[in-house]
């Protein structure tokens, strides 16, 4: 809670994705979720995801914090192919590259979470920044055109992304 009293959006959502998670069976995205609600709590030192918000609401060096931070992107097959051939978010298309700290394991969850249109994607990419680059915005994702209802935690940066790929887990459908 803020200290005079009100419950920031966020974590209304994220206790709404908890909720939508346990009645739903979705154990591990409930997890997820409960986690992202506590790290406004984590002492700094502790959560390195923090100092990206941070530095993006201060108006910081949000290149610097960004530099080295995990993060998560649901991706086509494509989209994966050609990101793990250039090494570069997106595959280095030019325009905007949104990502996520929360991307949910369930491509339908992670369609409407994110506002996304079009078909569901194939797979939830988690990966490392390498160079330094500027989160031009922290906050959550617009609805979709299509009517999906956005909501969750987005990051986006208008920057060439290398990244180094983590992990890439199929999502269900």
């Amino acid at each position: 809670m803020d200290p005079d009293g009100r419950v920031p959006v966020d974590t209304i959502w994220d206790f709404g994705n908890v909720v939508y998670d346990v009645v739903n069976g979705n154990w591990g995205d409930a997890a997820i979720d409960a986690g992202a609600m506590l790290i406004p709590y984590v002492p700094a030192g502790i959560t390195k995801l923090r100092h990206v918000d941070d530095a993006a609401e201060a108006g910081g060096d949000a290149a610097q914090a960004a530099k080295g931070q995990t993060f998560e992107r649901v991706m086509s097959k494509g989209e994966v192919d050609a990101t793990r051939e250039t090494g570069l978010l997106r595959g280095g298309r030019a325009g905007e590259n949104f990502f996520t700290n929360n991307a949910s394991i369930d491509a339908k969850r992670a369609q409407q979470r994110l506002g996304l249109d079009g078909p569901l994607r194939d797979y939830r990419v988690r990966f490392k920044i390498t160079n330094d680059v500027e989160i031009t915005a922290t906050r959550p994702a617009k609805p979709g055109r299509s009517g999906t209802p956005g909501g969750g935690r987005e990051y986006s940066t208008t920057e060439p992304t290398e990244i180094e790929v983590i992990g890439t887990d199929p999502l269900t459908k």
